[in-house]
């Protein structure tokens, strides 16, 4: 695979530049980093790297060590609505929602969609950026969905192939062919009766491909917002306070959780794990962390909690 660098792409001394085989997804995790990609590899540690000039002289050539090499972390992508018996003229077609859980925005465009027969269809590259707490609705013919839902504006036509009204199984990859997520569905018990009814997440806390996690509304559904009694209990998981920042030892934060388990994780600026803090109680306590045993060096963190799907983050200074 070739990486063509732009004209006039400076490096200087210091600076890093950073390849990918996803341009989107890695400009967007690390915006003031220098990017250049979309490399063929799906994982870059272990191959051999050669930088030409322009003139095509080779002046470089090494093999990449796994320590120069991450991986972005798929967010927690939900599919929180599902329309799989869309019916005739005047009814909406097939149509699923996803949700955002993250603090971040996602730009799903390129993403791919697959079902239990190998069908595949793309997410269009415009109209497919998903707000942070956000909802994209991805329907079958968008004529007749805004016939139905003539206000829903988070919508694109990115459902290239009917979903089955006898259960199916929904893939969706990144543009490198990674799994972001995977749901396997239902339409008779233990799963909620839903031919011609609206299969509808019970809360986004709860796991996605267990039947006791959805129920069966009537159409024609909430697309494109949050399903009914989402969100009741106001706020849900939050890191409350981090002291002293800057620190130089004892890092202490106090949180907030509804639901257990709550993990406690440190990552770098890269994305790498650094730390594994253990599981919290949940209900909210503080929680102190001697970060001179890690053997920190001195940088820019992220303490990360994350419970039942939802997560909260925190960026920390180390001395």
């Amino acid at each position: 695979g070739w990486v063509f660098l732009a004209e006039h792409t400076i490096l200087s001394p210091g600076d890093t530049l950073l390849l990918t085989n996803d341009f989107r997804a890695a400009e967007a995790q690390w915006p003031w980093r220098m990017s250049a990609g979309d490399c063929a590899a799906e994982v870059l540690s272990g191959t051999r790297f050669r930088l030409l000039d322009p003139c095509w002289r080779q002046v470089l050539e090494v093999m990449v060590p796994p320590g120069d090499t991450t991986t972005l972390a798929p967010p927690d992508l939900l599919i929180s609505e599902i329309v799989h018996s869309g019916g005739g003229a005047f009814l909406s077609g097939d149509w699923l929602e996803i949700y955002n859980p993250t603090e971040e925005p996602i730009d799903l465009g390129g993403f791919i969609l697959e079902d239990c027969e190998g069908n595949l269809s793309m997410i269009p590259w415009e109209g497919a950026f998903v707000e942070p707490k956000g909802f994209l609705v991805l329907c079958r013919d968008i004529d007749r969905f805004r016939l139905i839902h003539p206000l829903v504006w988070n919508v694109v036509e990115g459902l290239g192939f009917g979903l089955s009204n006898d259960g199916d199984t929904v893939t969706l990859r990144d543009r490198s062919g990674r799994i972001f997520l995977t749901l396997t569905y239902g339409v008779e018990p233990p799963w909620p009766r839903s031919r011609d009814r609206v299969l509808s997440l019970i809360s986004p806390w709860l796991p996605p491909n267990a039947p006791g996690s959805w129920q069966a509304s009537d159409l024609p559904g909430t697309p494109g917002t949050r399903n009914p009694g989402w969100f009741a209990y106001g706020c849900w998981l939050s890191i409350v306070s981090l002291w002293p920042n800057p620190s130089s030892g004892i890092v202490e934060f106090e949180y907030r959780a509804m639901e257990p388990p709550v993990e406690a994780l440190v990552f770098d600026m890269t994305g790498r794990l650094i730390e594994r803090l253990g599981e919290l109680p949940p209900g909210g306590d503080r929680f102190a962390w001697d970060a001179r045993e890690s053997l920190l060096p001195s940088g820019v963190y992220f303490l990360v909690l994350r419970s039942c799907g939802r997560m909260a983050s925190r960026r920390f200074l180390r001395l």
